[in-house]
């Protein structure tokens, strides 16, 4: 299930200048979204929502919440001056931002996340590039789609994907990049693969997933990885490094599933991997 979530920003609070008539939102917004939205799951259900924020689904010694988000600049989207991104702060010329939300958990997860919107009527995103208050103006479900053997798709937010490697006599943590092409196949083939077990119980063999990311937009755009700081609290800031860009994907039709209702990758909770059918170009 997958909600869009028209979203105006409220002039009232700190984060707006009235000399610029800009919004400042810190670009690692990413946690305190999150935490906005597990926020408002709790009015509706507080249990639920302290299991999954600290237990989840558990599956090989990972931990999976089943849900992802991405926040779109719609003036951005639609040519207008938008946003500005400069120093690691967002500035928002359009108070308008839709929140887009999915995960196939729909009589928990989403119903409790929309219980919630209604009761409270906003979302407040608190970073330190300021505190947003936006009111909630609409809430539309998006209708299913059909997920074939083979897809495109656009990244809406960065498609975090990692393995250990030995740096400086150490084993590390490695990000994957675009060029690692073999190896972001076959981790996300697992990570996929985890997810379905989680949520139907069966296992699933299959042939390792195979990713090209589009030649034209990365010859466009260059550089197609983007950092993210997430400042967890009580926590030293971590940095991870996730693939942004579309791309087309092909394998099992049930593991893309479930990469297009819970996130691709890695830190779904935190806004990682969601994607949208990318309707530019053909399969």
């Amino acid at each position: 299930m997958r909600f869009h979530i028209g979203l105006t920003a409220q002039q009232k609070h700190d984060a707006f200048s009235r000399e610029t008539g800009a919004f400042t939102l810190s670009a690692n917004y990413h946690h305190a979204l999150s935490s906005a939205i597990y926020g408002l799951v709790s009015l509706a259900e507080p249990d639920f929502a302290a299991n999954l924020h600290e237990i989840g689904f558990r599956l090989q010694n990972k931990i999976y919440k089943l849900f992802t988000f991405a926040l779109r600049f719609t003036g951005a989207d639609k040519g207008l001056r938008g946003m500005q991104i400069a120093d690691g702060v967002i500035r928002l010329y359009q108070p308008q931002v839709e929140l887009r939300v999915t995960s196939p958990l729909a009589e928990t997860f989403m119903r409790y996340m929309m219980t919630g919107l209604l009761k409270q009527g906003n979302i407040s995103i608190c970073t330190g590039g300021g505190n947003v208050t936006f009111e909630v103006t609409s809430m539309e479900q998006a209708p299913d789609i059909s997920v074939s053997d083979t897809m495109r798709f656009q990244a809406l937010s960065p498609i975090v994907c990692a393995t250990k490697r030995f740096h400086s006599g150490r084993l590390q943590k490695y990000y994957l990049r675009p060029s690692d092409t073999e190896e972001f196949s076959r981790v996300l083939t697992g990570n996929l693969t985890r997810k379905y077990t989680l949520l139907t119980g069966k296992e699933i063999t299959c042939e390792p997933l195979t990713i090209e990311w589009d030649a034209d937009y990365c010859a466009r755009h260059g550089r197609i990885t983007k950092k993210i700081t997430m400042h967890e609290h009580g926590q030293f800031p971590i940095d991870i490094i996730g693939v942004q860009a579309p791309f087309r994907i092909s394998g099992a039709s049930e593991l893309l599933q479930v990469g297009y209702e819970c996130g691709f990758g890695e830190h779904n909770a935190m806004g990682m991997g969601m994607v949208e059918v990318d309707m530019n170009k053909k399969i």
